[in-house]
């Protein structure tokens, strides 16, 4: 048992300077035994183990079926990006194993070997193309293995002798929170048949920080098989010029960004391959080994309200110029985009809401939460109601639309009456006693001040007829005493009047006050009210909207 923890130890330190998780697949930014098209980040550094121990065989042709079988591997990789698309890698793998043969003809006496030598090692280039914007990726993996002596180690499993050539064509298919990776490629294996490496994977991210994968992958043998050994023969794990076929289900985790952790097994599923391959992994940094890209994204949450009330309300956001899906928001307005880190200009848009446009920063696997408050449409009404005679302000009701049964009055001083209402067209009646009713269509638009003045005709009434006039006798009066005249008392001059504004200037100067109120430019608005005060004193509408700017300018401060 010692012998063992010692071995495996040894094994785990002696990283050679590449990986190969399988002779003769290769490392690199993927899974286990698959490669990701991607090149990868500038340097990055893979190293992966893994052990199997099983009984109930028998080796090299000595007799027993009780024999125990302990296989070790040590992989490990580095690789260089020296421009976008284009890495180096340099590939390599140690081998180990221990085998126990109880003999038959002598019980109580066993046979212990072990092994331990360094694998053929992997020169390769890797080259990425960058397809439909980031969707699919495509490599292409030329290789060539620099061989071990074979005659002096003896280990068909990891050295074939020669100096050995292939390729591989890499494919990613990325989508949100999964990616596809797809191999195929060429090896030749010395003197044994050359070998069609071939694999599907999958690997699907839950977090920035976890994922699961799953890949099922082969090498082939082309050609006429070169030896006269039975399947029985074959011993599981050996590979021994036969067809290797597994799958491999794994987890990945990466705590920090600069440290990925990988569990897997290996599952035999042909005579030439281990029944079972436990693998553990290290990955320097955590996107050295990575073929997902959901860890490398961010992701804005929050929610869409209304500014006054602070209520949630539901949304649409969209990105105007960019090629990206709008998203809505739920009924509680609540929502979560996950994007690719940059700098994004958004448009937040919802039914009977002022539409904002915004910019915003993601960044790399952070969730940034971000409430998004919208301003209601509202245009501004002033109603006048006057009489048409006279032209003297009247205290009119005002109904809006046909049968409504909520009435409005007018101010008794001024003949005014005021809302803000939703863009759209009103029917109002506007009635008074004594003066006959009278309809108006309104059209208010967001942001505007509607001033409309309406008169009202007096009901016509019969006339009186003329009384007769009586003549009345005049008496002789006597003529009133003449008053001396008092002279006039002395003022002292007056300083000439400031020059007055008109009020056709008055209104206009109103009329802007209220615009920069709607536009939400309260500071100026101040300013432009109190211009109209000092002009007209009385002006009732400029006093209230003067107190509205206040008050808005203390809850903005």
């Amino acid at each position: 048992m010692k012998k063992k923890m010692f071995l495996s130890f040894s094994l785990w330190l002696a990283a050679s300077v590449a990986l190969a998780t399988q002779f003769p697949l290769l490392g690199g930014p993927g899974l286990v035994h698959l490669q990701s098209a991607k090149a990868g980040p500038g340097i990055g550094y893979r190293s992966l183990a893994s052990i199997s121990s099983y009984y109930n065989q028998t080796f090299y042709g000595l007799q027993g079926t009780d024999d125990e079988f302990t296989d070790l591997w040590n992989h490990n990789s580095i690789s260089y990006s020296p421009l976008p698309g284009l890495a180096v890698l340099g590939n390599g793998l140690i081998h180990a194993e221990q085998w126990t043969v109880y003999s038959q003809t002598a019980p109580a006496q066993t046979i212990d070997k072990s092994l331990g030598c360094p694998g053929d090692a992997v020169v390769a280039l890797k080259y990425q193309w960058d397809l439909q914007k980031g969707r699919w990726d495509l490599g292409l993996m030329p290789m060539v293995t620099i061989p071990m002596s074979r005659t002096k180690y003896q280990d068909s499993p990891s050295q074939s002798g020669k100096l050995d050539f292939g390729g591989k064509v890499l494919a990613d298919f990325n989508y949100t929170d999964l990616t596809v990776l797809v191999n195929a490629g060429f090896l030749t294996r010395g003197e044994e048949r050359p070998q069609l490496p071939l694999g599907l994977g999958l690997e699907y991210g839950f977090s920035p920080k976890f994922s699961a994968f799953l890949e099922a992958s082969a090498e082939l043998r082309m050609g006429a098989q070169k030896d006269s050994l039975t399947d029985d023969q074959i011993l599981r794990g050996r590979g021994a010029d036969r067809n290797e076929i597994r799958v491999t289900p794994g987890l990945r985790f990466a705590p920090v960004s600069f440290l990925g952790l990988n569990l897997a097994c290996d599952i035999g599923l042909s005579r030439a391959t281990a029944p079972w391959l436990a693998v553990i992994g290290l990955d320097f940094p955590a996107a050295a080994g990575r073929s997902l890209l959901v860890p490398l994204w961010g992701a804005v949450a929050g929610i869409i309200k209304d500014n006054s009330s602070g209520a949630a309300i539901k949304g649409t956001i969209s990105f105007p110029g960019q090629d990206i899906p709008a998203v809505i928001s739920d009924a509680k307005g609540s929502y979560r985009l996950k994007l690719k880190p940059g700098q994004y200009k958004i448009q937040v848009k919802a039914d009977g809401y002022r539409t904002i446009t915004r910019e915003m920063e993601v960044k790399t696997g952070q969730d940034t939460g971000w409430e998004l408050g919208l301003n209601k449409k509202l245009g501004q009404l002033t109603l006048t109601v006057v009489d048409a005679s006279g032209k003297s302000p009247l205290r009119a009701s005002l109904s809006f639309g046909n049968g409504a049964q909520q009435t409005y009055s007018t101010d008794p001083v001024s003949g005014q009456y005021q809302a803000r209402l939703v863009p759209g067209n009103y029917n109002l009646t506007v009635g008074a006693p004594g003066y006959i009713s009278q309809n108006v269509t309104l059209a208010i638009n967001d942001k505007e001040d509607l001033q409309q003045s309406v008169s009202l005709q007096p009901l016509v009434q019969a006339p009186v007829p003329p009384q007769p006039v009586t003549p009345s006798v005049t008496s002789s009066q006597a003529k009133p005493k003449p008053v001396a005249a008092k002279p006039p008392k002395a003022t002292p001059p007056s300083a000439p009047p400031a020059p007055k504004m008109s009020a056709e200037e008055v209104t206009a100067l109103y009329k802007k006050g209220v615009q920069q109120f709607m536009n939400e430019e309260y500071a100026p608005a101040e300013k432009t009210f109190k211009q109209v005060l000092a002009a007209d004193p009385r002006h009732a509408k400029a006093k209230e909207y003067l107190g509205k700017t206040k008050d808005r300018l203390k809850k903005s401060s």
